[in-house]
């Protein structure tokens, strides 16, 4: 029988953990509700147009991806901030709101499921977005994610993509990821090309990340959630799927691989 100290002590122990994680979690919430929400409103809008779609192929030809360019901004306006000590500092946010949308609308993709971050160097990050509240069945979200991921490969093929890399807590399971490669293999060969994917082990995801996507488990109900791994009670498993792409000969293009 555990002894009431220990129990106790090891309360206490916790405590630090369960700290970080609500402030993890509180700092999530409100990057949705003030920063994503918005945001996907007018990205998404941008990105189902052909002026979207071709905007983003063509930064993804530039070495520099969506970090570098916040970085760039970062340091850009401290320097004019440092340099320029008698300009109101009034107006700097706003045009540093503006210049941040402007790289995440050139930087990023936005689709109906995935969202797709440009990371320079023909290298793209797919994300799953924090889905909307409606109810829907596993089955019409995973059609949604498929769709979006057609519409990637096609882009990819544009952009002449070297790299794709997808990263969930609902890929640690070893049935979704071999679907998933499965259905990669398939969607990229119907665009000609060749997709070498690559399962990685699964890793613990930290408090704080675990913390910070919690608005984004809370709405993945009905994507197999209870399919989700703990490496400890606040410590979401989470996996990598890289994808190395390459032209597909001509004989091959247009088959696809078996399902």
């Amino acid at each position: 029988m555990v002894e009431p100290r220990n129990i106790l002590v090891a309360t206490l122990l916790r405590l630090p953990c369960y700290a970080a994680y609500a402030f993890a979690a509180l700092l999530g919430y409100l990057t949705y509700h003030l920063f994503e929400r918005p945001f996907m409103v007018v990205s998404s809008a941008f990105s189902r147009t052909p002026l979207g779609r071709q905007t983003f192929i063509l930064a993804s030809h530039s070495p520099l991806g969506l970090r570098h360019m916040f970085w760039i901004l970062l340091i850009a306006f401290l320097g004019i901030e440092f340099i320029s000590l008698s300009a109101k500092a009034v107006f700097d946010p706003l045009w540093l709101l503006l210049a941040v949308l402007l790289v995440l609308l050139v930087f990023s993709y936005s689709g109906r499921v995935l969202t797709v971050a440009n990371s320079g160097g023909r290298r793209w990050n797919v994300h799953l977005n924090v889905l909307r509240t409606r109810r829907q069945s596993s089955a019409v979200q995973w059609r949604g994610a498929f769709a979006d991921l057609d519409s990637i490969a096609h882009m990819a093929r544009a952009g002449r993509l070297n790299t794709l890399k997808l990263e969930s807590t609902l890929l640690v399971s070893d049935a979704t990821a071999q679907r998933l490669k499965r259905k990669l293999e398939r969607i990229f060969s119907k665009h000609g090309l060749v997709a070498n994917v690559v399962i990685n082990k699964p890793r613990a995801l930290g408090i704080v990340g675990s913390g910070f996507i919690h608005v984004l488990l809370a709405r993945q109900r009905q994507l197999k959630a209870h399919r989700i791994v703990h490496h400890a009670p606040l410590d979401l498993m989470t996996r990598m799927i890289e994808v190395e792409l390459s032209q597909a000969p001509r004989s091959l293009r247009g088959t696809e691989v078996a399902d």
